[in-house]
């Protein structure tokens, strides 16, 4: 394959991890550029093989400008040594944001998924309020969705919006100044119009423009589906695949602990539908819901930047990464049919350290949660993808399995049997 690489923004050291394991895979060599911040976790991702020759620039948080300057100099040096522009891949909206904000500077030397020819900006996409509208527009279900972007719609908002309901950033800051204010929570739920208008006079206050959306509820974990899927330039879907939750953690609406692959024919559709009303060019991922109000699948969101198991997917045989890659240096075969997968075999993705966080709060004692974790892992059926720990590259697994010993001493036989089972 081309030697020309991609540059890869760590944000999100899980998704980061994950990318360079999928690039991996059909051997397109990776620049990551990284930055890091005061309290930072541990960056697991550092161990791994496939990290190497990393360029470091200013947290965009910190002084986007400066990290913009030492973008383009990046840039400059790889068009002056490949001829072409670079594909830049974000791997968090954070990141997503700071590369949209330079891009008028940044688009001379790098691509972007979204565009016909991979050289527009996205914040018609990024924004939640411009990406309702656009979803409404090409008869795409979605929960009601108002925005507010300052006092003067707090009312209308209130009146008009159906409860439960949630608000949340129209988009995020550089610095995601919304989570970190509101204790890592992505989204407010309001219960009702007395609470809501005085939540939305705070966050106006506080310079925030919001969109208000109704609450989706749903039973069971099978109903929140994530569905994946990549559009070329001519609007062909050339893959498509989907996953949902059988285990999180806490519940409800907690992280995935324990993930399937799924397909479904009608989601695929509507997930095609909301890509195309996008004329969206490259991978996307789809979120959806069962709403038990309404009796039907409506679309939540659209993720633009890869997701947190986008080596899962490449796995199960859909690595939307490298695709992206042959795509942007002009590799990608024409258009036969769209990849589904054939329902035949389902692979399981496990988050190893929610998990054992799990079992420790549901059990009375550490050793019977890691006993009950162990029992999990040996008797279950079908392959396993663990989050960080995969064989090809095992170090950054056997780091977090390191954490999880120090995070809860004194089991060392345990751990090293889990370990085992993990790496088997």
């Amino acid at each position: 394959m081309n030697t020309v690489p991609v540059v890869v923004i760590r944000a999100s050291d899980n998704c980061f991890l994950d990318v360079l394991h999928c690039f991996a895979e059909e051997n397109v060599p990776v620049i990551p550029v990284i930055f890091s911040w005061e309290g930072a976790s541990a960056w697991i991702s550092e161990k791994s093989i496939f990290f190497h020759d990393p360029v470091c620039i200013k947290n965009p948080a910190e002084d986007e400008f400066v990290a913009a300057r030492q973008m383009e100099q990046l840039g400059q040096k790889l068009l002056a040594q490949f001829g072409c522009k670079i594909m830049l891949i974000a791997t968090s909206d954070t990141a997503l944001v700071f590369v949209n904000r330079h891009y008028e500077i940044l688009g001379r030397y790098f691509l972007q998924p979204g565009g016909h020819n991979f050289n527009q900006t996205c914040w018609k996409e990024l924004r939640k309020d411009s990406f309702y509208r656009t979803m409404q527009a090409h008869n795409v279900p979605i929960p009601l969705t108002i925005s507010v972007n300052g006092p003067d719609d707090i009312s209308a908002a209130v009146e008009h919006m159906v409860y439960p309901c949630v608000y949340k950033p129209s988009i995020k800051t550089i610095d995601n100044a919304f989570q970190r204010i509101h204790n890592g929570r992505k989204a407010v739920e309001c219960q009702t119009e007395e609470e809501l208008r005085e939540r939305l006079r705070q966050e106006v206050e506080a310079g925030f423009d919001v969109v208000v959306q109704e609450k989706i509820e749903f039973d069971r974990l099978e109903e929140e589906v994530s569905c994946y899927l990549y559009s070329d330039d001519r609007d062909n879907i050339r893959m498509i695949s989907a996953q949902h939750k059988i285990m999180e953690f806490p519940a409800k609406y907690g992280t995935g602990v324990v993930s399937q692959t799924f397909f479904s024919e009608d989601l695929a559709a509507l997930a095609v539908k909301t890509i195309r009303a996008l004329h969206w060019h490259g991978f996307l991922g789809v979120e959806l819901m069962f709403s038990k109000k309404h009796q039907r699948w409506v679309v939540i969101e659209a993720n633009l930047r890869p997701w947190l198991s986008n080596y899962f997917q490449a796995v199960a045989g859909f690595n939307y990464l490298t695709m992206l890659y042959k795509d942007a240096i002009g590799l990608l075969k024409p258009y036969g049919e769209t990849k589904c997968p054939d329902g035949k075999h389902i692979i399981y993705r496990v988050n190893l350290a929610q998990m054992v966080k799990k079992c420790v709060c549901e059990c009375t004692s550490t050793e019977e949660a890691l006993q009950k974790f162990e029992d999990f892992i040996s008797n279950h059926q079908g392959k396993i993808v663990f989050t960080y720990a995969i064989p090809e590259d095992p170090a950054p697994g056997r780091y977090e399995i390191a954490m999880l010993r120090e995070a809860y001493p004194h089991h060392e036989a345990a751990f090293d049997r889990i370990e085992q089972l993990v790496f088997a």
